[in-house]
């Protein structure tokens, strides 16, 4: 039998919690189950060291670092993807997406001199 009891809330993401359950008859509370461990899922950080790698006339090349905190509360959870948004006119429509992958490299090729 599986049994809902409500949902718990104001939990912080990233902490550890361990959850356990007690059984409560007439005569009262019997021992506690075996705990189980849970930490709320936090998106990751900002990748870090970010660095201009290579460039020429039409292409650039730039690397960063894997976030220090990949998400859910450390350095486990395996990133999957990495978002490049470029900004070509500096604030007046603001970032578009460039590119979606899965390294921490990543070349711009076809760019065009003075844009």
């Amino acid at each position: 039998m599986t049994s809902t009891l409500g949902t718990v809330t104001g939990l912080t993401a990233g902490t550890t919690y361990q959850i356990r359950v007690l059984a409560r008859n007439s005569l009262g509370f019997g021992l506690p189950s075996s705990t189980v461990s849970l930490i709320p899922a936090i998106l990751p950080l900002a990748p870090t060291t970010i660095t201009l790698t290579a460039y020429g006339p039409n292409y650039l090349t730039i690397s960063w670092s894997v976030p220090t905190n990949t998400g859910t509360g450390g350095t486990t959870t395996t990133i999957t993807n990495y978002m490049l948004e470029v900004n070509e006119d500096f604030g007046t429509t603001g970032f578009v997406s460039l590119s979606e992958q899965s390294t921490t490299t990543f070349t711009h090729q076809n760019l065009i001199m003075g844009h």
